[in-house]
C-alpha cells in the first residue's frame, strides 16, 4: 500500500497538492486546460478519499493500550501494542486526550502517546478535540470514546 511506503503522501495531501498544481498551471503558466485537468483529478481524488479512505494509524511506538473510534462504528475498540498495523480509525483516545483523525490522513503514535501527522497539510486539519468540539448529533457518535477509561 502506497500510504505505508510514502507516509507523508496521504490521500488528503494528494488532493491538496493536485489542486495547488492546477492553480500554478492556470495562474502562472497560463495553461488553462492543463490546470483544469489537474484540478478535476484533484477533486475526483478528494471525493474518492471522502468515500473510501479512512484515517490510518501507520506506526505505533506507544508501549501501552489505547482506544480508537472506528470509522464505521460508535463502539470504541481497545488497541494493544501487539495489534497489527495499519489501523483504520476516526479517533484515538490516549493519555485521557481524544484526537480526531480526518478522513484520508496518516498518523503515528509516539512512545509518549503523542499523535503525529506526517504531512504539514494533514497537520492543519487534524487536532485534539474535546466534547465541546462536536454538535449534539456528532457527539452521540463520539460519546463512548470520551467515556472509556
Amino acid at each position: 500500500m502506497i500510504r505505508e511506503k510514502i507516509k507523508w503522501l496521504d490521500p488528503l495531501t494528494q488532493s491538496v497538492v493536485l489542486l495547488i498544481l492546477s492553480l500554478i498551471f492556470i495562474l502562472l503558466l497560463k495553461r488553462f486546460l492543463t490546470g483544469f485537468s489537474i484540478a478535476a483529478i484533484g477533486v475526483i481524488r478528494g471525493f474518492y478519499m471522502i468515500k473510501n479512505e479512512a484515517g490510518l494509524i501507520i506506526e505505533n511506538e506507544y508501549p501501552g493500550e489505547f482506544w480508537i473510534k472506528p470509522e464505521s462504528s460508535d463502539i470504541p475498540q481497545k488497541i494493544t501494542p501487539q495489534t497489527s498495523l495499519p489501523i483504520e480509525a476516526d479517533g484515538i483516545k490516549i493519555n485521557d486526550k481524544v484526537f480526531k483523525i480526518r478522513t484520508g490522513t496518516n498518523v503515528k503514535i509516539t512512545k509518549d502517546g503523542k499523535i503525529y501527522t506526517y504531512s504539514p497539510i494533514s497537520q492543519l486539519v487534524n487536532e485534539y478535540v474535546s466534547e465541546k468540539s462536536f454538535n449534539k448529533k456528532e457527539y452521540e457518535g463520539w460519546k463512548k470514546l470520551f467515556e472509556t477509561n
